[in-house]
C-alpha cells in the first residue's frame, strides 16, 4: 500500500481555499484563477494551458475543487507513465460525447481512453436511475459501472478486485456520490455513506498500489463577501469528509 506523502491543490474558487485544515497540509498549489473557461467545459486551448502547469507526482492527492471541474483528472491523468486502471467515485458517469475541441465535467472518462497506459475503468457508485446508463455501449477501453447498492459486500468488493487487471491503480472521487448527511455539493447527489467509501478506499489500496488520487465535489462559491450561513457549513462539512479520506490513504 502506497503512503500519501504530496498533496496538491487547485486554486480556482474559494471554496477549497476557505478549508484552512486541508491548506495547511498541502504541499504546492497549482493557480488556475488567470485561465478562462475551465469551468463546466473546456475548449482545447484552455484545457492545455491548465494541463501545460500540471505534472504527475506518484502517491499524490489533488484537491481539485468544485465538481464543475472534474474533466481536470485528465490533466493529471495525461502524465502518468505506468499501465493503470482508473477508479472513479462519482454519482454520475461523465461519459458524455462531446463535441470535438472541448471537454467537459460530463465527459473526461470517455476522453481519457485516449491514453495509452490506461487500461481499463471501474465508476463506483453511479446513480442507478442514471439516464446515462441507458446509453453505455461498447468503448475502446474495458468499462465497468457499478451503480450503487445499499449495501456493500464482500462480492461487490471480491467483483471491483477481478475487474482490475494492472498493479497500479488512479482513484478520482466526487463528493456528490455521497449522500447530503456527508457532504454537499452543487450538482445532484448519490446515497452512499462515507464509511462505505472508506471502506472501499482501504480495500482497494491494500490489494493495489495506488499511485495517486484526486477529490473534487466542493460547494460552489463565486466569492467570499457574499457568502451564506449555508455557504460556510457546506465548506466545513466537505473539509471533514476531505480529512477523512486523506486520513483513509495517508
Amino acid at each position: 500500500m502506497a503512503k500519501v506523502s504530496n498533496l496538491i491543490a487547485l486554486n480556482l474558487d474559494p471554496a477549497l481555499m476557505m478549508q484552512h485544515e486541508i491548506m495547511s497540509k498541502v504541499t504546492r498549489i497549482v493557480d488556475l484563477k488567470a485561465i478562462d473557461g475551465l469551468r463546466l467545459m473546456a475548449d482545447s486551448d484552455s484545457f492545455k494551458k491548465a494541463s501545460s502547469l500540471f505534472s504527475f507526482i506518484s502517491s499524490s492527492v489533488t484537491f481539485i475543487g468544485g465538481g464543475d471541474y472534474h474533466h481536470l483528472s485528465l490533466a493529471i491523468l495525461m502524465k502518468i507513465k505506468v499501465p493503470f486502471t482508473l477508479i472513479v467515485f462519482d454519482n454520475h458517469t461523465d461519459l458524455m460525447d462531446m463535441n470535438s475541441g472541448y471537454i467537459s465535467c460530463g465527459s473526461w472518462i470517455r476522453e481519457s481512453f485516449r491514453l495509452s497506459k490506461l487500461k481499463g475503468v471501474i465508476i463506483i457508485g453511479v446513480n442507478p436511475g442514471d439516464e446515462a446508463l441507458k446509453f453505455v455501449h461498447p468503448f475502446s477501453k474495458p468499462v465497468r459501472i457499478i451503480p450503487f447498492a445499499r449495501h456493500l459486500n464482500d462480492r461487490v468488493i471480491d467483483a471491483v478486485l477481478r475487474e482490475i487487471d494492472t498493479k497500479d491503480i488512479y482513484i478520482s472521487i466526487d463528493k456528490d456520490v455521497l449522500n447530503k448527511k456527508w457532504a454537499i455539493t452543487n450538482w445532484n447527489q448519490g446515497s452512499m455513506d462515507l464509511e462505505e467509501l472508506l471502506d472501499y478506499l482501504h480495500v482497494l489500496i491494500n490489494a493495489k498500489n495506488l499511485i495517486g488520487l484526486d477529490i473534487c465535489g466542493e460547494w460552489k462559491i463565486y466569492d467570499r463577501l457574499f457568502m451564506t450561513e449555508y455557504d460556510i457549513k457546506a465548506v466545513k462539512k466537505n473539509e471533514a469528509v476531505n480529512i477523512k479520506i486523506l486520513e483513509a490513504v495517508s
